[in-house]
């Protein structure tokens, strides 16, 4: 009676050794998720892909905006100056930089660290973002390809960002110029006519102020000898532009 009883408790011994370390093992494993924290990643509203082409023209902004968030390591034992490794670095990249009169604003950060109401107990693991903003109204003389990185980064790892701006260059065309040679009397008048335009029709349907066109003219006379001189402005000479 007594060895059966002893094997009975040895047997129930063991069937709790068993549950236990099988809890043990799903407790390690659910632990370790929790524990678990990411590098930063892209969220809304930040333009998806990694390569970005964009399309600037002068004296219009272009504008974009991005986010990153990331999750720090759920361990009670450290302060919230320790956490921030796991904070989030957004920041342009000094090369190749950013245009000239670009601006940036932020980057605004947020961390969550789900304390319970005891400020000691953490409910989950604490979560972090971080958010900037580029804007830029690119000038006339700015009218080339330009690269800007955008990278954001913890103790965990980092992710990148890159834009590829063109800023379309004004293509002035005349049209509607008659250059036929013009015989004149004196005292009668003689008028010449030209038209000046911006060679993108989308530019032109957009209306684009900064693609406006600026007409110049200048005088010469050509004697009989094919020889081409300039001249001065002549008295009784207009000029007049309309839109």
């Amino acid at each position: 009676m007594l060895a059966q009883s002893g094997r009975r408790v040895l047997q129930m011994s063991t069937a709790r050794l068993l549950a236990g370390l099988l809890a043990a093992s799903l407790l390690h494993v659910t632990s370790g998720q929790i524990l678990q924290a990411t590098a930063p990643s892209w969220t809304s509203p930040t333009p998806s892909g990694d390569d970005i082409y964009l399309t600037a023209y002068v004296g219009e902004e272009v504008s974009f905006e991005l986010r990153a968030v990331a999750r720090g390591p759920l361990d009670e034992a450290l302060t919230i100056q320790q956490l921030e490794p796991w904070e989030i670095t957004l920041e342009v990249d000094e090369d190749p930089g950013l245009p000239n009169v670009a601006v940036v604003t932020g980057p605004r950060t947020t961390a969550d660290y789900k304390f319970a109401s005891d400020n000691v107990t953490r409910l989950g693991n604490p979560d972090f973002t971080a958010q900037i903003a580029v804007s830029w109204v690119p000038t006339c003389v700015q009218t080339r390809d330009y690269n800007v990185h955008l990278t954001a980064r913890n103790v965990v790892g980092f992710v990148t960002k890159r834009f590829h701006l063109s800023v379309v260059a004004p293509s002035p065309e005349l049209v509607g110029f008659d250059a036929t040679p013009q015989i004149s009397r004196i005292g009668c008048p003689v008028n010449l006519t030209a038209v000046a335009r911006e060679g993108s029709d989308l530019i032109r349907e957009r209306g684009y102020l900064a693609y406006g066109q600026v007409v110049t003219h200048s005088l010469s006379r050509t004697d009989l000898r094919g020889r081409t001189q300039p001249l001065p402005e002549l008295y009784g000479l207009h000029f007049s532009t309309a839109a």
